[in-house]
């Protein structure tokens, strides 16, 4: 950054910001929804790019997925050798075997050897109606996807703490309004 005053004590200033990247390329990891289960897959994505955007190409690495039940810590599940293809990319389902939250942990390696690192999180649900998921301070929707197109359903989960409703009973009314352009419906 550079900053000059004249005479008058007015200031200028200019600054350029740069990249400082350990590799000649960047990790990136994306789920294609944010909760996943049996009835619900998702996948993770998995890209290596130079900082341009401009795929890298092939590459190896590992992929490391994490698990936390309710109100536990994190645990490793898995670790697994990972390969791009000449695109850069590689794919693989996201494991619904156990209700919680889910973690992905991508390093990939550059053709020097050096190390560019990314991670993405889920929640995975299960099957039953009675289950601890994951523990929240408040409060929290999850959509299943970001945008959804005329007709399409909606998935939606809701994430309620500990000791929610009157009385602090974990249990109570809860009130949806489902709303586009206008109101649509409400329901209790």
């Amino acid at each position: 950054k550079i900053t000059v005053r004249d005479g008058d004590g007015n200031f200028a200033g200019v600054s350029r910001s740069y990249i400082d990247l350990k590799s000649e390329h960047m990790a990136q990891v994306k789920m294609s929804g944010v909760y996943s289960g049996p009835q619900n897959p998702s996948k993770l994505s998995v890209r290596a790019i130079y900082p341009s955007g401009k795929p890298y190409g092939e590459t190896h690495g590992k992929l490391r997925w994490l698990h936390q039940s309710y109100g536990k810590a994190y645990e490793l599940v898995s670790e697994i050798p990972i390969k791009t293809d000449p695109q850069g990319r590689y794919q693989v389902d996201v494991p619904t075997d156990r209700p919680g939250r889910i973690k992905a942990e991508v390093t990939l390696m550059d053709r020097a050897g050096k190390s560019s690192s990314a991670s993405a999180e889920g929640i995975v649900v299960g099957e039953g109606d009675e289950q601890k998921v994951a523990s929240v301070s408040e409060m929290q929707v999850l959509a299943r996807k970001t945008s959804y197109a005329a007709g399409e359903t909606s998935k939606t989960l809701l994430l309620l703490p500990e000791g929610w409703g009157p009385e602090e009973q974990d249990q109570g009314k809860i009130f949806v309004t489902v709303a586009g352009k206008s109101i649509y419906e409400r329901q209790v």
